[in-house]
């Protein structure tokens, strides 16, 4: 009954492999369109704000955004733009602005 197994291994070469690791952001260096290439950080919001209000006073302003996303329970937010005249001109609008009793600090993001 004692049987035995003859097991044959087999040695394998692995390649590593040739292709790049993906940066982080990658999506940024493609030449397709892309909001996030145009974006800049509001901090320093009210610790209570409506996104609809924010969104409100934004185009009263005059600020021509693609975009506004609001992390839960944050006081910054970010505002996309179609393009790099359209940031800059945010930028100028925004600098200096006071939102419900609290100064707005601007950055490029």
């Amino acid at each position: 009954m004692d049987e035995e197994i003859e097991i044959s291994m087999t040695d394998e070469i692995v390649e590593s492999s040739t292709e790049p690791k993906i940066k982080e952001k990658g999506y940024l260096a493609r030449d397709e369109y892309t909001s996030e290439r145009f974006k800049l950080e509001l901090n320093n919001l009210p610790k209570y704000f409506g996104f609809g209000d924010l969104k409100k006073k934004l185009k009263l302003l005059g600020v021509n955004f693609v975009k506004i996303k609001v992390p839960k329970a944050a006081t910054h937010a970010y505002v996309n733009f179609r393009n790099e005249e359209d940031k800059e001109k945010g930028l100028k609008l925004l600098t200096g602005w006071t939102y419900r009793g609290n100064r707005i600090e601007v950055s490029v993001s």
